[in-house]
């Protein structure tokens, strides 16, 4: 799981102890990550478009192509091996897709695929960045109340272009979330807000090095948060709306706040 004396994970990931900068947090979402002393503020704007919608229960298909910008907070060494702290900053651009097959009413299965580009702004460093699996959702609506329950295994990657850092690892989640009416509508779609929670667990457990070289191993994390949206999605300029909201996400070593895009099954 470790290669060129750095490690990675899902957004609970840092940067390497050679200064090299962990690409993983790409592939994740909005927020704050603070791990081993270290600290990553992550942009990711999940734009996408549906070419056709699964409603009709028939399959559907999404093309996604999410945009990040990151902020990283890491340590080097200077020539004298001193560590010195330096703040980087990177892009990413990744395109994908989505497919929603219904395996009954209530149940949807949507494995998905994307491939990215990754760069380090301010030099010469890129980095090819990949992630893929399934996702199921199972829908249980009440009177006033909608359930679902998600699960979803996913796997992703990074690996640096003209360099032998790489790394890839595999995420396990299940989670929750209760929906209830806001009460009013927004361009005649009605609105709710949410709250959920996720377990999360990695495959196998990652070990992270920051500075000084001290491993953390990392295997499992909760996250809890709330969100807002309309059902069915709004349409901005013809790019599918996301729901918003805050979530904390905790667990072995990490404490990250973010702004998340609805419940991410």
């Amino acid at each position: 799981m470790v290669a060129a004396g750095s490690a990675a994970q899902d957004e609970g990931s840092v940067s390497a102890s050679a200064g090299q900068i962990n690409y993983a947090y790409a592939l994740g979402g909005t927020g704050f990550f603070s791990i081993g002393g270290q600290s990553t503020q992550v942009a990711r704007i999940p734009f996408s478009y549906t070419l056709r919608s699964g409603d009709d229960g028939r399959f559907g298909l999404k093309l996604k192509f999410p945009l990040s910008f990151g902020v990283h907070d890491i340590e080097i060494r200077d020539r004298l091996g001193r560590a010195v702290k330096e703040n980087v900053e990177t892009v990413a651009l990744a395109i994908g897709v989505e497919f929603e097959f219904p395996v009954r009413d209530n149940w949807q299965l949507k494995p998905y695929a994307e491939l990215g580009f990754g760069k380090r702004i301010s030099g010469e460093e890129e980095a090819f960045l990949y992630r893929g699996g399934v996702k199921s959702v199972w829908l249980l609506p009440r009177e006033r109340l909608d359930i679902r329950i998600g699960a979803a295994l996913k796997f992703e990657g990074f690996e640096l272009l003209g360099n032998a850092l790489r790394d890839s690892y595999g995420v396990a989640e299940v989670g929750g979330e209760l929906r209830w009416p806001a009460g009013f509508e927004i361009q005649g779609n009605p609105s709710d807000f949410g709250a959920y929670l996720i377990a999360r667990q990695f495959l196998p457990e990652i070990e992270v090095i920051p500075l000084p070289a001290e491993s953390l191993g990392i295997g499992n994390q909760m996250e809890i948060g709330l969100t807002f949206g309309t059902s069915p999605s709004l349409s901005i300029w013809g790019l599918d709306a996301p729901r918003l909201g805050l979530a904390y996400r905790w667990g072995d070593g990490l404490s990250a706040y973010r702004l998340n895009f609805g419940f991410p099954f």
